[in-house]
């Protein structure tokens, strides 16, 4: 580390549950368009995407360079449209004045007298006034879409909605309505905007709910990162730290996070606690492979209360006879990419480890892991044929719950293999000194006994 570098804490290098600051990643794909919608006079956005896919990340940044301020508004299950309106009002802390009064006072001052001039040769005049103005907060009956976008505009702030998806439908006709209101306002307040970030398909909903959005709102879908920027995520770490992660493990990370962000911060972050960095180190410091196995292990464990709930829902009584068919079927689509595959590749994959599986059952299965019973883990594109994870996330947590199983049979069977070898090893050396013990003793019971002068045998012990 060179003298003067910054010491950044590892927790604020690798960020799976906040915005990336020192491993942001631009990505040229799409920030044109993110660029041009935001400074689009009066162009509403809808910015959708899987979960973990980095959107806020990347929305952030961006409003960060072209708007001086912009308020966040996090959407929960069961907000009302009234609770959603009155959060940034709280956040700019807007009052309204309630009574406007003021005393105003005047003081004249005379100079001093000359003996033999009888008028003062100066004087003085003082005025002062005291502001009784009482301002109050905006009470919440008073709280409109027109006030709201007023308060915004006069701040030169846009309004950030993150996880629109998760409100009801009624709340979100609501906040499809105030969108008008907004595009309307924004003559006289350019900066004013309403964004809303939510998961895939949010887009087109928005705008069914009101048909006359259609084109006057920008839809910015985020894709899943490519193999070359989840790398740079880990790049731009490993400079920040002043560490160099063995490529094996980069590999592993970037394949396990199945294009999303937000897993390949955790896992680098597990890494980095395994191996004992918790800040830039002084030193250049290599990482190597050990310890990936424990670092996977914790991601795994981290997630077993969301995404293991969901694997196990869906495998759950699918185990019938002699094959496991739910974890075969999604085994094996852990190895294709997210797009999946069709019925004949999920078939040769499975058969690559059971030859004599049926083709009989695949079908009837696979359709069983589409139902909502099943979490609805997978989901079939009708125009292609093909079979996927309904989101990244699934297959990133299949993926490694499998290696991580994968490595432990590995464990077991060399310990188990070391046991035979051992075995096969010391039972011949046993045998040839069980042998030897028996020669030696049927050596002496054969030997003659001679009496000595006590009568005793000489051969016996004393």
């Amino acid at each position: 580390m060179s003298q003067g570098s910054t010491i950044h804490a590892v927790g604020y290098v690798f960020t799976p549950s906040s915005v990336a600051s020192l491993t942001f990643v631009p990505r040229e794909s799409i920030n044109d368009r993110l660029v041009d919608a935001l400074r689009t006079k009066g162009k509403q956005l809808v910015v959708y995407g899987h979960s973990g896919c980095g959107k806020t990340t990347l929305l952030e940044n961006k409003l960060s360079q072209l708007f001086s301020l912009h308020i966040k508004t996090s959407c929960m299950k069961g907000m009302t449209f009234e609770q959603i309106l009155a959060d940034p009002l709280r956040q700019l802390k807007a009052m309204y004045v309630a009574e406007r009064a003021g005393k105003v006072g005047t003081k004249v001052g005379l100079g001093a007298s000359a003996k033999d001039i009888a008028l003062p040769v100066g004087f003085s005049f003082e005025s002062s006034y005291e502001d009784a103005t009482k301002a109050v907060p905006i009470a919440p009956n008073a709280v409109t879409p027109h006030v709201v976008a007023e308060m915004l505009g006069i701040n030169g702030a846009c309004w950030v909605l993150e996880d629109f998806h998760k409100i009801e439908s009624s709340e979100k006709q609501k906040l499809a309505q105030c969108m008008k209101m907004f595009m309307d306002l924004s003559a006289r307040y350019p900066d004013l905007k309403m964004i809303f970030i939510g998961a895939v398909h949010t887009a087109h909903k928005v705008v069914e709910y009101d048909p006359e959005l259609r084109n006057r709102v920008a839809e910015v879908p985020v894709p899943l990162m490519t193999e070359a920027e989840l790398k740079e995520i880990i790049h731009l770490g490993e400079e920040a730290l002043n560490i160099r992660i063995d490529r094996r493990i980069t590999d592993r990370i970037v394949s396990v996070s199945n294009g999303l962000a937000a897993v390949t911060h955790q896992i680098a972050l597990n890494f980095c606690h395994a191996r004992d960095i918790e800040c830039t180190q002084k030193e250049k410091a290599f990482l190597d492979t050990s310890k990936w196995i424990p670092a996977l292990e914790r991601y795994l464990e981290s997630s077993s209360d969301t995404l293991r709930t969901v694997f196990e829902k869906s495998v759950k009584d699918m185990k019938k006879r002699k094959y496991d068919h739910g974890r075969l079927i999604l085994r094996a689509l852990t190895r294709f990419p997210q797009s999946g595959a069709n019925r004949g590749d999920i078939l040769q994959k499975i058969r690559e480890s059971e030859p004599a599986y049926p083709a009989s059952g695949l079908t009837s299965h696979l359709k069983a892991l589409q139902s909502e019973e099943r979490c609805s883990i997978l989901t079939c594109d009708e125009n292609t044929g093909e079979f996927s994870f309904s989101e990244p996330v699934h297959r990133a947590f299949c993926y490694m719950l499998f290696e991580s199983e994968d490595k432990a049979k590995v464990r077991v069977t060399a310990t188990s293999q070391s046991v035979a070898d051992f075995l096969k090893r010391i039972v011949p050396e046993l045998a040839e000194q069980i042998a030897k013990l028996e020669q030696a003793r049927n050596g002496l019971e054969s030997k003659p006994q001679k009496r000595t002068s006590d009568g005793t045998d000489e051969n016996s012990e004393t």
